[in-house]
């Protein structure tokens, strides 16, 4: 049976552990409220994350490496808007000699001052490869325009922040961000949790801090955007506000949004892709989050069916106020239980869910939980929500050589 256990340590660190059976792997996730908007900076977090990679407690950052290379350790860091995240994955016989070269990224990385100059060269690359992937930078437009500010920050940081960083400011961030309050680690798979516990404590003992909390500082320019660029293709992204993880809503806008975008057998797929060929690419998503939870829409066609596509894609979302069909409720429910299934086979998948979990709820779920959890909605419930549902301004982003009119009926015409 599954095994969840919680512990907060005095200096406010979270831990959630989960023993697995019959698994070889063990996962660590650890997340801290360090993201591009929590500094002055919206590139600095981005340096950071670059720099944990270049030596860590004793060890230089070759030495570190191969540590963690001997040891059979996958792992890395990302950078988001609210947090940065630690990921690790190993063998179950490796976890109690990972766990130090491990948490010593974040507890104590060596941020080098030889180390900012490459971090910023790889920072650039990474920023200038955005150009060529349309997609990316639709969503990035997306971000920007539906969030406030700082939460509409990019995740690539911008090129004058990037090249006025100091090590010093690079640092002061560190120690302003990656704190134990608010912090959380999630770690699952082969494991003992008491074993678990007593090398977590001995490792973050010593570690305290609060991290700052960032506050909006500006209102969301939603409504329609342009990204005048001469290609062959139109990259379309939508955003609507949905209900934050936390809300009882939740559930039911996951399985709406999967019944009208998250499949082949979905509504978009089936309405503006297969019966009238007006893109290579569309579908859905509902991306939940403690905030700024949204609805996500992505299609890709040619300027010439750019218009119609928006046009059917607007059409379709309004039906669906009207209601889904038994039909399309039983087949995502099986859908989506089955997708849970397979997901808690992954040491990984279960290590991220008690985090997102624990970070946007408070408290954790089993498998058996989230299951059931699904088992427990009903057509009708999912019918009555989508009929009082009401999304709040749309943001609407199209990459392509030609604008767009579009009122709130759809597309009038193209320039």
């Amino acid at each position: 049976m599954q095994s969840i256990q919680h512990t907060t340590f005095d200096n406010g660190l979270q831990l959630v552990t989960e023993s697995v059976r019959d698994v070889r792997t063990v996962s660590i996730e650890w997340l801290v409220c360090g993201g591009v908007a929590t500094n002055e900076h919206d590139g600095d977090s981005v340096l950071l994350t670059e720099l944990m990679y270049r030596g860590a407690g004793d060890l230089s950052d070759r030495e570190h490496t191969e540590r963690l290379d001997h040891l059979g350790v996958r792992r890395n860091i990302t950078c988001g808007v609210r947090l940065l995240k630690l990921h690790a994955l190993c063998l179950g016989s490796k976890v109690q000699e990972a766990i130090g070269p491990v948490f010593d990224m974040f507890l104590c990385p060596k941020l080098p001052n030889e180390g900012l100059a490459p971090s910023q060269q790889l920072s650039f690359q990474a920023l200038d490869s955005i150009q060529d992937n349309p997609p990316k930078l639709v969503n990035l437009a997306i971000n920007e325009h539906h969030f406030s500010a700082p939460f509409n920050r990019s995740t690539y940081g911008t090129r004058s922040c990037l090249e006025s960083a100091t090590i010093e400011r690079i640092r002061g961030v560190y120690k302003n961000s990656v704190c134990p309050k608010g912090s959380i680690i999630s770690i699952a798979g082969d494991i003992d949790h008491d074993t678990i516990l007593q090398s977590v404590r001995s490792q973050t003992e010593n570690w305290s801090g609060e991290s700052l909390s960032p506050s909006n500082t500006s209102s969301p320019t939603r409504g329609i955007h342009h990204i005048n660029q001469d290609t062959s293709q139109v990259h379309i992204g939508m955003a609507l506000d949905a209900p934050n993880v936390a809300d009882q809503n939740s559930i039911l806008e996951r399985i709406a949004v999967s019944i009208f975008g998250g499949a082949t057998s979905g509504r978009l797929f089936t309405e503006v892709r297969q019966k009238r060929s007006l893109c290579y690419s569309v579908h859905a998503s509902y991306q939940p989050s403690r905030e700024n939870a949204t609805v996500r829409i992505h299609a890709g066609t040619t300027p010439e069916r750019a218009a119609e596509t928006i046009d059917v894609i607007l059409d379709q979302l309004a039906q669906l106020q009207n209601g889904v069909t038994k039909e399309e409720f039983d087949r995502t429910i099986t859908r989506l239980r089955a997708g849970t299934v397979m997901s808690g086979e992954s040491t990984a998948a279960r290590a991220g869910a008690l985090l997102g979990d624990q970070y946007a709820k408070g408290k954790t779920r089993t498998l058996k939980e989230r299951l059931d959890e699904l088992s427990a909605v009903s057509l009708d419930a999912v019918n009555e929500y989508l009929n009082k549902k009401v999304s709040g301004a749309m943001t609407l982003v199209f990459l392509g050589p030609k604008a767009l009119e579009i009122d709130k009926n759809g597309v009038l015409s193209g320039n």
